[in-house]
């Protein structure tokens, strides 16, 4: 099994959500079940290290869609909530 670490941006280095719909969608094609090199699951954790920002409600929100669509189980770490 492969392990990806997605990218970061912007100053507050929040997940790139973009590169995560990019890699979902060559992984795990809509509508074909199964194969080598799918994503199954997507981890978010929240706040971001080393900066501290916590991740946005949208684009939390943005993750599970992807993952709903896409096939992949989403685990949203909440690290530390004060």
């Amino acid at each position: 099994a492969d392990l990806l670490t997605g990218p970061a941006t912007g100053p507050d280095l929040l997940p790139d959500l973009d590169w995560l719909e990019r890699t979902l969608g060559e992984r795990n094609p809509i509508g074909k079940t199964g194969g080598q090199g799918r994503v199954r699951l997507v981890t978010l954790v929240t706040p971001c290290n080393p900066t501290g920002a916590n991740v946005p409600q949208g684009l939390v929100d943005r993750a599970v869609n992807l993952c709903e669509a896409y096939g992949a189980w989403l685990f949203l770490d909440h690290a530390y909530v004060p």
